[in-house]
């Protein structure tokens, strides 16, 4: 009798047994259908594919064709098809006219109160961008923080959600309701202007955050950051897509995109662009820290910062073309490069004066 009460025991036992491996994988199973988006490219998967740029390139010297002064050091520009933008530390956005090249406007950013120095201080303009008739603006608004300004129809409103906590360095429009914000801490934050809400916010890595760009259908954003990898993530969803690494080894200060090709200008002098089609990318070294860079429409073109001369560095990212344009006449370190077209350039630098310039 107690040999049949154990083997039944037994029997009990095992029936426990099989019923919990069942619950173990229904668990596991819900878990994997949670799980966020795998990144689809990872350092291994680029590979080098030679220079863009070498010494026995014929260089060809360009001279800016129109020269803008702003009310200020130039901290951001932004190019529509008919009017240039510049953010500067002078408290202003001066909005100028690309065909005229007059001054039309002038958007003055409220100042702050300096409660070290007890002094009315200018506000300094790090970031725009511009959706139809609206203004999108990161400045400071106090010593050591930043806010978030939207113009429209002559009007500034502060965004009270967007507090100093979020620290933000860069914002770019994917809608008309909805702004990209990138965030110090590496983090980036969609943000529904007309429902005043948080989307999603999306951390990346510990490194810290350096810039950003969305591609020209808006669904997909590149970040950089100081460790040189460039992440690439949906703008819907707020999911990784790409880890993107393997050219630069130090901080990526600028990124773009154009179709299957990403940029990233580097602070180890090398500038990069990644062919997302090919998974490989091509380097160009260059003779100074690249604080500026940016692709053609079309992506058939890279521009960098090329020497601490300050000039441009314009390559053919598509051909083998031993051909290259340098464009001098920038006088301090340049910040930001934007193509119009895939002929004609916007670059600023940190002073008062944004030079045009028209490729051959």
């Amino acid at each position: 009798m107690r040999q049949l009460i154990l083997l039944f025991g037994f029997v009990l036992l095992l029936a426990g047994c099989n019923d919990e491996p069942q619950q173990s994988q229904l668990a596991t199973k819900k878990l994997v259908q949670e799980e966020p988006q795998k990144p689809t490219h990872t350092t291994p998967t680029f590979r080098h594919a030679g220079q863009l740029y070498a010494k026995s390139n014929t260089i060809i010297d360009i001279q800016p064709n129109k020269i803008l002064k702003a009310g200020g050091n130039v901290k951001d520009i932004l190019v529509t098809s008919d009017r240039l933008y510049t953010g500067t530390d002078g408290g202003l956005i001066d909005v100028f006219d690309l065909q005229s090249y007059e001054l039309l406007e002038q958007i003055k950013i409220p100042s702050f109160h300096n409660k070290i120095y007890d002094q009315e201080v200018t506000s300094t303009v790090y970031s725009l961008d511009k959706f139809g008739d609206k203004i999108i603006i990161i400045c400071s608004d106090t010593e050591s923080s930043k806010s978030l300004y939207l113009y429209e129809k002559g009007q500034l409103k502060k965004i009270k959600a967007i507090d100093n906590s979020f620290a933000a360095t860069k914002v770019r429009f994917v809608d008309e309701n909805h702004v990209m914000l990138g965030l110090l801490s590496n983090e980036i934050v969609l943000y529904d202007l007309a429902k005043d809400e948080i989307v999603y916010r999306t951390n990346l890595s510990e490194s810290y955050f350096s810039d950003m760009a969305l591609s020209a259908d808006k669904k997909k954003v590149v970040i950089g950051c100081e460790s040189g990898i460039v992440y690439m993530v949906d703008v819907q969803t707020g999911l990784l897509k790409s880890v993107i690494q393997g050219g630069n080894k130090d901080k990526s200060f600028k990124v773009d995109i154009s179709h299957d090709l990403v940029l990233s200008a580097g602070q180890d002098s090398l500038g990069i662009i990644y062919n997302l089609a090919t998974d490989s990318y091509k380097s160009t070294k260059t003779n100074f820290l690249i604080y500026a860079g940016a692709l053609s429409p079309d992506g058939s073109k890279a521009a960098f910062s090329f020497n601490e001369e300050n000039a441009l560095l314009i390559i053919d990212t598509k051909s083998n073309s031993r051909k290259s344009y340098l464009l001098s006449g920038q006088k301090s370190t340049l910040n930001a490069i934007i193509f119009r077209d895939n002929k004609h350039l916007v670059s600023a630098s940190d002073d008062e004066y944004i030079m045009l310039w028209e490729l051959p």
